[in-house]
């Protein structure tokens, strides 16, 4: 009996080369933990495979963005991946891809990626992370800006200074501050036309997000003047849709300001546009007439914060009458904050019309238009302060104004 007891006990001692049978209660711990092991790889393999698709579905759309017909579904499609998630590992790549579209001579399509930018730019992160975020991708400043007057007097070094300081963001930190430290650093001061107009269609849907939303008007109010500097420096540029989206993102901007901001760009702007006529014709060829007569028919009525609003409402490029257009060019709250200004404006305003300079006077047509729809009744009602106005300009010291009146 001692013998066939021990028998199993050889075999098992055999079968297992030799080695000394686990016993039953080592064999359930073995199981256990190749169990947990198991169950670890799978939920890592998860985590993986997630990300891999999020990855994957970044590089299809992005791929998507040569497709004319779909590029503006797939614009959206990556600001909304990135939204909420900003310092994700596909978030650099999401960007890149976003950011690369200035290339595309389509003004409604940079208003598209514009919005998708600031759908991303404002949107914390959904969940608390301590993890330092990833790399962001480098901001390159131009070695000398092509548009003067947004920051063009700093040297390159300190220009990328600030580069690298808009890149360096915590873990619970937007991406808003880099990507105006992008925009206005690199984008908007660019030689390439169409980087230029890209950055001011940028700049006026991040302007427009933040004063609806509420969400990113600390950061606006903190950058104001570079903002502002890198807009009136637009107002000069040869193409006339980077000029009207320059002046309706200045229009923006003041919406998104406090009253003690206000006043400061306030007096910026009207420096700025009274200090010259034309600072940036070398690098782009255009003129500020149209802007310069705003500023001085809002400082005519004593209200030279008008200007802004004049600024939005004079717009007559085509770019307004397409569909993603219209969005932006709505400007139903300047229209009623210069209603109760109309009997001061009319005057000068209508005069306008009729100057010598044709870009000058369609932008003020255009904005005769939009204040005044229907002018009979209003001359009729106002005839003897516009007669006023066209005789004490018949004197004007400028023959542009003299022949103005004498049309008019």
């Amino acid at each position: 009996a001692e013998e066939g007891g021990d028998a199993p006990d050889a075999a098992a001692k055999e079968g297992n080369g030799g080695q000394a049978a686990p016993k039953e209660g080592t064999e359930a711990t073995s199981t256990a933990t190749a169990a947990t092991t198991e169950g670890d790889n799978d939920e890592a393999a998860g985590r993986s495979e997630e990300e891999m698709t999020k990855h994957s579905v970044v590089a299809h759309l992005a791929s998507l963005l040569r497709r004319e017909k779909v590029r503006t579904t797939a614009v959206r499609a990556l600001g909304q991946l990135v939204a909420g998630d900003p310092h994700a590992p596909f978030r650099n790549a999401a960007l890149l891809a976003i950011l690369g579209m200035h290339t595309v001579k389509d003004v409604e399509l940079q208003l598209v990626v514009g919005d998708a930018l600031a759908t991303l730019a404002m949107s914390p992160p959904r969940q608390a992370s301590s993890a330092p975020p990833p790399a962001l991708p480098r901001i390159k400043p131009p070695e000398a800006p092509a548009v003067t007057g947004t920051g063009a007097d700093a040297t390159l070094a300190e220009r990328t200074a600030d580069a690298a300081t808009a890149c360096e963001l915590a873990a619970g930190d937007t991406l808003l501050r880099y990507v105006l430290g992008r925009v206005l650093l690199q984008h908007v001061v660019a030689w390439a036309p169409l980087e230029r107009q890209a950055g001011a269609a940028w700049l006026l849907a991040l302007l427009r997000q933040a004063a609806k939303s509420g969400g990113g008007e600390l950061a606006v109010r903190t950058a104001a003047g570079r903002i502002q500097a890198a807009l009136v420096g637009l107002l000069a540029d040869s193409n006339e849709a980077t000029q009207e989206l320059a002046s309706k993102g200045l229009s923006a901007l003041f919406d998104c300001c406090d009253e003690a901001s206000r006043a400061t760009i306030l007096q910026e702007l009207v420096a700025g546009l009274q200090s010259s006529r034309a600072a940036n014709a070398s690098a782009s060829g255009g003129e500020m007439a149209t802007y310069k007569e705003l500023s001085e028919i809002a400082t005519s009525v004593g209200q030279p914060a008008l200007v802004y609003k004049l600024m939005e409402c004079a717009a007559s490029s085509a770019v307004w009458n397409t569909r993603k257009g219209v969005a932006f060019a709505l400007a139903e709250q300047s229209r009623d904050a210069l209603e109760p200004h109309l009997p001061s404006l009319l005057p000068t305003l209508f005069r306008y019309t009729f100057d010598p300079n044709p870009r000058v006077a369609n932008a003020m047509r255009q904005l005769w238009a939009a204040l005044v729809p229907d002018p009979k009744p209003a001359l009729t009602k106002h005839l003897q302060p516009v007669l006023e106005h066209l005789c004490a300009s018949l004197g004007d010291r400028l023959w542009r104004g003299r022949e103005s009146a004498c049309l008019a």
